[in-house]
């Protein structure tokens, strides 16, 4: 689920990129992140240019991640070493509850870096770091005001964390995005446990905020270390669980609906990817560029203005959020439902092709047409698998061109042949439409229109298939009409150029 573009990141001008060239910050200050930056150089834990996604100028190091978390980890050591802050609920301290998914979801994050594991092995290791956050007690344990039972609280526990996991992975696209994104999301759930109050909410999250913060200034663009699937994962995973605490104590009509509006950009993105890709055919772990951020930079948004444009989306939806964890009855809900507004207004003015595809296809009734036809095709066979009779399957077939509206004049189908080809023993199967021209569809086929619809494209293709299925060893039947003044189909061998 993760996506090999996130590997992409800056395709702008401006400073040389060597970790030195920032001097400000809270990174700085610590020198975690330029410290480790030199280390993957030295190793060459590089992200190298190669002139077409990958448009930097010089290889940048990639774990940013690593630095994130030592940086988180020190900053959570030094706040709790100073401050007698109440500890983690259930008096467990927050490196034993999260310490050892967060392991897990690093080395995931760390070995894709280096070595691009396949799809199926960052899931395996995401769902281990999942499963280990339920086994530290970070579960959602009800469903808008209903407990869960415990094996259906863990399952949508894991599912939530896979998707703020691999959100802000895929989102991780341009210098500074995700890393931004992140440090605002953290800074929303901090303010949150101020106002609750939640005091192990502040902990867990006021040092994530300074790690990102002062990771940022060497990820903002023109970046000199690149966040990668070690930081990307991290970030989405830890923000994901966070998320999970703040929603029990949350209004529990908007509950579950509090974390998704508080990422609301990173989970959009993601959304609208799987739905992209499963309109197109595409593979959901297939590389593309048509995130959100791609989208803006199509439109002339330079690098710089696209993630701050993002930034401001992003303090919109944790705005609301915040606003809906505080809020109790109507007030809520009408929260809720600005934001529902504002989603599916971005959404259409970013004017998705394949989105716009599908909503035309609806309003015309094309897609339910489609839908019927497959159901009666597959009915159609069905019929024709309980028969074997010959003159049977033909009238089968007759009526249900007459159900889908195609006129037959003559169906042909192969005979047996010497040849075992099955391309020299396709059928062609030749419909009449009066008064239209004539179109090729893979098979002889007379249309109702110069651009026939896709239900009837559908219609002719699925009968051309099951004729040839079902009819291809037919021997010339004598058929008598099949309707009183209808069309006699009739049966003949294919010539040699068939």
């Amino acid at each position: 689920m993760g996506n090999p573009a996130s590997r992409c990141k800056s395709n702008h001008e401006g400073d040389d990129g060597s970790p030195d060239s920032h001097d400000r910050g809270f990174g700085s200050r610590l020198g975690i992140t330029p410290a480790w930056a030199r280390l993957c150089e030295r190793f060459r834990w590089v992200d190298q240019p190669d002139g077409t996604r990958k448009r930097h100028r010089q290889a940048i190091p990639r774990l940013g991640g690593v630095a994130i978390v030592i940086a988180y980890a020190s900053a959570y050591w030094i706040v709790e070493l100073l401050w007698d802050l109440p500890a983690w609920p259930n008096s467990a301290s927050l490196p034993g509850q999260l310490a050892p998914a967060a392991a897990v979801i690093l080395w995931t994050g760390i070995l894709d870096d280096l070595w691009e594991l396949r799809p199926w092995e960052k899931v395996l290791g995401q769902t281990t770091a999942a499963l280990l956050a339920c086994w530290g007690d970070i579960r959602v344990d009800t469903w808008f005001g209903w407990h869960l039972p415990e094996g259906l609280s863990i399952a949508v526990t894991v599912f939530w964390l896979l998707l703020a996991t691999n959100a802000f992975n895929l989102i991780d696209g341009l210098d500074g995005l995700a890393a931004g994104l992140g440090l605002l999301a953290s800074m929303a759930m901090c303010l949150a446990g101020l106002v609750q109050p939640d005091p192990g909410l502040v902990l867990a999250t006021a040092p994530l905020a300074g790690a990102l913060a002062g990771f940022l200034r060497y990820n903002f663009a023109p970046a000199s270390v690149f966040l990668g699937d070690s930081g990307s994962l991290v970030v989405g995973f830890l923000i994901g669980s966070y998320a999970v605490i703040w929603t029990q104590k949350s209004a529990a009509t908007v509950g579950l609906l509090v974390p998704a509006m508080l990422l609301a950009v990173p989970l959009v993105d993601t959304c609208l990817a799987i739905v992209r890709r499963l309109i197109i055919g595409q593979s959901l772990f297939e590389a593309d560029a048509r995130h959100i951020h791609h989208r803006l930079l199509e439109r002339g948004l330079t690098v710089r203005d696209t993630v701050l444009g993002l930034y401001a989306a992003a303090v919109l939806g944790a705005s609301l959020s915040l606003a809906a964890s505080l809020l109790r009855g109507h007030a809520a809900g009408v929260t809720v439902l600005l934001f529902l507004i504002f989603t599916v207004l971005g959404v259409r003015a970013l004017a998705y092709p394949e989105l716009a595809s599908l909503a035309e296809l609806i309003g015309k009734g094309e897609l339910q047409r489609w839908i019927r036809v497959h159901a009666r095709l597959k009915e159609l066979e069905e019929q024709l698998v309980r028969t074997t009779d010959a003159t049977m399957r033909w009238r089968l077939i007759h009526q249900a061109m007459r159900e889908l509206q195609i006129e037959p004049s003559r169906l042909v189908a192969p005979l047996p042949a010497a040849s075992t080809d099955r391309h020299e023993k396709a059928v062609a199967v030749a419909v009449k439409r009066m008064g239209t021209p004539r179109i090729g569809v893979g098979f002889s086929v007379e249309a109702s229109s110069l651009v026939p619809s896709v239900s009837y494209l559908a219609s002719v293709a699925g009968l051309a298939r099951l004729t040839s299925t079902y009819l291809q060893d037919t021997h010339e039947p004598r058929i008598a009409d099949l309707e009183a003044g209808g069309a006699q189909p009739a049966v003949v061998a294919p010539s040699s150029k068939a």
